[in-house]
């Protein structure tokens, strides 16, 4: 026997109509489909008191013989034709930051996406445009930027930023280093000591890099201060504009001969004139107030770079070095050959 729950059983075996004739099969014949369904096409029902069909008094359930058994299943509730729950409508655009107004000097560039970026609050992090077509940098005035960012929904932003062109004068230049003096030296040292100073900052905090601005000093001087780098113009131009605030005399030296020129500095801290060089090298000699003697020496060690330290003296004040001794304030050298490092105040004149 087999259970059917709630589906409706009908049983063939015995039409009812068979029954009710006084069991004349002949009157029930099946349809001509073969189907097992009275000729007047009405449904067969079970007859309560046939022995076919049985109730379970316990569950109430209809149970049949399972031969000849057809099961009429329940019509399928309706599919659901809705969309799911509906979505919300992505209406807020990006927000960009880090836009900013910028002031620059005439012929300087500018990185416009450095520092900014822009978030959607549902694509996260997009890309965004920048309009600076306006902007002319060799002419000073203020120029407007703008800024536009689009997420995938349409949505779009924007920003507009001053850029202010300004011409750069010695006074801007000199407030800069002055500020950088503020923190390396102290009103009651020594004209060598602030210059040992200056030339330790410059060796510290501007990196080396084969291009520069060589306009002019105060040029180079601010390109050096706000790039932190470049060639050996650079070095000297940074170095004259931090020694000329201290009050240290100084002058530019330029090379003769060579493959390139080099710029360095002379100084006088009362003793005399001696070279200063802040730019490094690779047999990283120790190029702070060294003698004329010691410059010869130092282009030897650099044959790479024929005629380093060579220059025409007579265009220049008188370099201590060529004395017998130099002054006792300046240290000789002890060479360090070993390390290639020349370590105290360059040479010694005995090696």
């Amino acid at each position: 026997m087999v259970v059917l729950g709630t589906m409706i059983a009908v049983f063939s075996s015995t039409p009812l109509n068979a029954r009710s004739n006084g069991g004349d099969a002949s009157a029930a014949a099946p349809a001509a489909s073969g189907g097992d369904f009275p000729e007047d096409g009405s449904a067969g029902v079970t007859d309560p008191d046939s022995d076919t069909a049985q109730i379970s008094e316990a569950s109430g359930t209809e149970t049949a013989p399972e031969d000849n058994a057809q099961a009429v299943m329940p019509e399928a509730a309706p599919e659901d034709d809705t969309d799911g729950p509906d979505l919300i409508a992505d209406l807020e655009p990006p927000v960009i930051t880090g836009a900013e107004d910028k002031t620059v000097f005439v012929g300087s560039s500018i990185a416009y996406r450095a520092g900014v970026s822009a978030y959607d609050d549902v694509d996260g992090e997009v890309s965004f445009t920048v309009d600076s077509s306006a902007v002319n940098i060799y002419v000073s005035g203020e120029y407007e930027v703008i800024y536009s960012a689009v997420d995938s929904a349409g949505n779009t932003a924007s920003v507009t930023v001053t850029i202010s062109v300004i011409e750069l004068n010695t006074e801007i230049v000199y407030e800069i280093a002055d500020n950088i003096l503020a923190g390396i030296t102290k009103p009651e040292m020594s004209l060598y000591d602030k210059a040992r100073s200056i030339h330790n900052w410059i060796r510290s905090n501007i990196t080396y890099s084969y291009s520069s601005e060589k306009t002019n000093t105060i040029d180079g001087a601010y390109a050096g201060f706000r790039t932190r780098q470049g060639d050996c113009f650079t070095f000297y131009a940074v170095a004259e504009v931090l020694l000329t605030r201290a009050e240290i005399p100084n002058m530019r030296i330029t090379r003769i001969g060579g493959y390139t020129a080099h710029y360095w500095n002379l100084i006088d801290v009362g003793t005399g004139w001696y070279h200063f060089d802040a730019t490094p090298t690779r047999e990283r000699v120790n190029n702070f107030m060294f003698t004329s003697v010691q410059a010869e020496e130092f282009t030897r060690l650099i044959p790479q770079v024929p005629n380093y330290y060579v220059y025409d003296k007579s265009l220049y004040p008188r370099v201590v070095g060529d004395d017998p001794e130099p002054p006792e304030k300046i240290p000789t050298l002890v060479p360090d050959i070993s390390e290639g490092l020349l370590h105290g105040n360059g040479l010694s004149r005995e090696r």
